[in-house]
């Protein structure tokens, strides 16, 4: 019979024996070997894989909740600016038509001057001027029909200054305060 050794890195666990030609059972140890690093391998490209898809899905999430974010800052001054223009766009077409209440809008202007008693001149477009006509204000304040003066706005004249109320400041003014509430 053949002696025969066997030369190892490791110590064996376990023997057998087989019937199996040295090349063969080379050949079938190697395949087993490189079929391990394979898995260890394909392991550790699996785990990498894993940590690079993680970070990227970690920026693109933070990227997406950083233009959510000013997205919806955004919405809110559009939103306001589309509110601002779709009242502008109504009055364009009501405020020919005379659809407005020129007695209050009036009314509201002598009382923001709260100037008390004394002469008070309103001035304000020959068209309101007619609406007003018949119209009772108190002692000392009289209607002038004035061509200057645009539909639906009012300049009121008084001892102390003069107050103007303009449609397109009050838009003017709505749309900053509304710019300031969504900020």
């Amino acid at each position: 019979m053949n002696n025969l050794r066997l030369h190892t890195d490791h110590i064996p666990r376990a023997a057998r024996i087989v019937e199996l030609e040295l090349d063969a059972y080379r050949d079938g140890a190697r395949a087993e070997e490189l079929a391990a690093a394979e898995a260890r391998g394909r392991a550790a490209g699996r785990a990498e894989a894993l940590d690079g898809a993680s970070a990227l899905l970690a920026a693109a999430a933070e990227r997406y909740d950083r233009e959510r974010r000013e997205l919806s800052e955004q919405a809110g001054k559009v939103a306001a600016e589309l509110s601002v223009e779709i009242v502008r766009q109504l009055l364009r077409v009501e405020v020919p038509k005379g659809n407005y209440d020129i007695e209050t809008i009036v009314r509201e202007v002598i009382s923001q001057g709260d100037t008390g008693y004394g002469k008070h001149v309103i001035h304000v477009n020959p068209a309101d001027a007619e609406r007003l006509a018949d119209i009772p204000f108190r002692a000392g304040t009289t209607v002038e029909s004035d061509p200057d003066v645009r539909l639906c706005d009012v300049r009121l004249e008084t001892p102390q200054g003069v107050l103007v109320r303009q449609l397109d400041a009050c838009l003017r003014e709505i749309r900053e305060r509304l710019s300031e509430d969504v900020a």
